[in-house]
């Protein structure tokens, strides 16, 4: 009886990695390579009452940086203690990789993108 349980436990974990992996593939997951230090912006989806942002879509509020790395079961996703870079308040609580966006201030790439400005300069 024994084997039989250990049997089943071991298909439903193995059902459990492929559907990982599924989901992992049809979504193009990516592992997160956060560090200390790291500046990011933190996604924030829920509008306060009588707040302007239904109208300009701001999801993201920053920049934050990463101040502590959170991860008590290795089969548990990391979590992340942020610290406001205006105020320098911590956040309260912690926040999963899913809700955060690097921050860039290298606007090399951005320029790159853009059209070339015209002047209007008349010799």
């Amino acid at each position: 009886m024994k084997r039989l349980h250990t049997a089943v436990r071991q298909r439903k974990l193995q059902i459990k990695q492929d559907d990982k992996d599924v989901y992992d593939k049809m979504h193009k997951v990516k592992e997160c390579d956060w560090q200390v230090g790291d500046q990011v912006l933190l996604r924030d989806v829920r509008v306060k009452p009588h707040s302007n942002r239904v109208i300009t879509n701001r999801p993201f509020h920053g920049p934050m940086v990463i101040k502590e790395i959170a991860q008590g079961d290795p089969e548990i996703g990391k979590a992340y203690k942020l610290q406001r870079l205006d105020g320098g308040k911590p956040l309260k609580f912690l926040i999963t990789a899913d809700r955060l966006k690097k921050f860039n201030t290298d606007r090399t790439d951005l320029l790159k993108r853009l059209p070339e400005m015209k002047s209007d300069e008349v010799e």
